[in-house]
């Protein structure tokens, strides 16, 4: 009954309370409690999901493509493409219904699991049936997968064996919780399902990262690995005078401009977190050019042009795209991709950011422009 209830589900949102203890003393390490969503109408072949989970410190993710997970104390989204399961951001999945909807069958059918009925039982006033799930030698791995685990002491008994306790809701036959077991027959993590809605009013475009958190800084986990973020909103120091190449010819000079405020995007090819932010960027320069601001968008990671007419064209870059930026990108110690600078007219660098926070430099731009 449960696995053809979970065969059937389309899209479902729930309550997950996800408990770890340490297997030693039996304490309670961590609780957090998450809304989860998944859409099981993703045609991905990675899971065949799309989901987000929100909890209260962080909210994480997967459109199909992409995983990301927010630190919503710092406004930072991560997010990262996904090819394979071990691409995902954050161990969420771990005993969610997406992977004892994809577990079910296979302990209905395979030997390996040892399946024995104990006596029932009430979980949070609710009636339950409850299951013992015995694994020789093997372990239902993070991806939701049985693995060969010969070494794994912390959770295998002397026998060799895993244990998991799997129980069901009597009234409508869904989880409602599932534990794993250590090696001393502890738990040591415990994950509870509660108030299922099976038609939920639910915007799948808050699991697009581009669209959601318009506030947080978004960044790639491979452009993360190459700097910290750094934000200095508002600064007064001589912007160092520079001549770069123009992709349309040409070349242009700092100190010849005349515009109100300049904008200069340090970026390249690859970058996720710049080109998530060539929508607003290309926005921002047709909203506020008439009012004096002149935007640039500065490669500064190769030594010429090679290739990059055809990224700007792909990527509908708008902007003008200047090049050969690496000398200028050490003077303005640019660390991190994107970097944003803005330059009035008297030469003074008046904000520098390394992320792009979309609201942020709006303010910045719209208080140089007054």
């Amino acid at each position: 009954m449960t696995n053809n209830k979970l065969q059937k589900i389309t899209t479902v949102q729930y309550q997950s309370k996800i408990e770890k203890f340490d297997s030693y003393s039996v304490k309670l390490l961590s609780s957090d409690s998450n809304s989860v969503f998944f859409d099981f109408n993703s045609k991905d072949s990675i899971i065949g999901a799309k989901y987000l989970f929100s909890g209260h410190e962080s909210d994480n993710g997967f459109d199909g493509s992409t995983s990301f997970y927010t630190i919503k104390e710092k406004q930072q989204l991560i997010y990262e493409s996904v090819t394979s399961y071990n691409d995902f951001l954050s161990p969420v999945l771990n005993y969610s219904i997406l992977q004892l909807r994809n577990l079910l069958p296979q302990m209905l059918r395979d030997t390996s699991f040892v399946i024995n009925r104990q006596s029932d039982t009430i979980i949070n006033k609710t009636q339950c049936y409850q299951y013992t799930i015995s694994l020789h030698n093997q372990e239902i791995g993070f991806d939701g997968k049985l693995t060969d685990s010969y070494n794994s002491f912390f959770t295998r008994d002397n026998d060799g064996d895993f244990h998991y306790r799997l129980i069901i809701e009597k009234k409508n036959s869904l989880p409602k919780q599932f534990i794993a077991y250590s090696y001393k027959k502890t738990p040591y993590r415990i994950v509870t399902y509660s108030n299922y809605n099976f038609s939920p009013k639910f915007d799948v475009s808050d699991l697009n990262y581009t669209k959601r958190d318009p506030n947080f800084v978004k960044i790639s986990l491979i452009d993360l690995e190459i700097g910290t973020q750094k934000s200095v909103p508002t600064i007064s120091t001589n912007a160092k005078d520079w001549s770069l190449p123009s992709m349309v010819g040409g070349s242009i000079q700092l100190s010849k401009l005349n515009s109100k405020l300049i904008l200069l995007e340090f970026w390249f090819p690859g970058c996720k977190g710049c080109a998530a932010a060539i929508p607003d960027l290309n926005a921002i320069q047709k909203k506020y050019k008439g009012k004096g601001l002149q935007v640039f968008g500065i490669e500064f990671t190769k030594e010429d042009s090679t290739g990059l007419a055809a990224y700007i064209s792909k990527k509908k870059i708008e902007f003008p795209t200047l090049y050969s930026a690496k000398e200028m990108a050490r003077d303005y110690k640019v660390s991190v991709a994107p970097t944003f600078f803005l330059i009035n007219n008297q030469g003074k660098v008046v904000y520098k950011r390394g992320g792009f926070i979309r609201e942020d430099l709006i303010n910045a731009i719209e208080q140089n422009l007054k």
